[in-house]
């Protein structure tokens, strides 16, 4: 009777510490994503390189070459106009493998209808981080 009770008391603290581990991995993921969004849509290649896979960040960091060929006026607007958009991140959609998950999200720039969550990122772990290896539409 006695074991029994303690295997009780011994599964649902295993069940609550792997709760709380899922919790921790989601709000890690989701900060991640966050700021991932925060640095795109201020244009701020040179840091958002540092939250991406080494492909991503090669990617993003060609676009900024691109845009840097621009008029200032160009460039100055295009900052302002990606500034102002706002994100909401929905949800983590758990994939198959363990290190792989994708995040939904929405933009809504003010004076426009917002986007339903049309977005996602697609992170991956890499050395003990996660980072963004792909982003667009759902």
């Amino acid at each position: 009777m006695v074991v029994k009770r303690y295997f009780g008391v011994v599964a649902l603290l295993l069940f609550f510490l792997l709760l709380s581990s899922c919790n921790r991995r989601e709000k890690a993921i989701i900060k991640r994503a966050e700021l991932f969004l925060e640095y795109y849509f201020k244009a701020d290649f040179e840091n958002l390189k540092e939250l991406c896979s080494p492909q991503l960040g090669e990617d993003l960091v060609s676009s900024l070459k691109s845009i840097d060929t621009l008029d200032n006026e160009v460039k100055e607007m295009i900052v302002k106009q990606t500034s102002n958009i706002e994100y909401n991140i929905g949800e983590v959609e758990k994939r198959m493998v363990k290190d792989i998950v994708l995040v939904t999200y929405k933009v809504s720039l003010p004076g426009y209808p917002t986007d339903s969550y049309g977005y996602k990122l697609s992170l991956i772990k890499s050395e003990g981080e996660w980072r963004v290896a792909s982003l667009g539409r759902r």
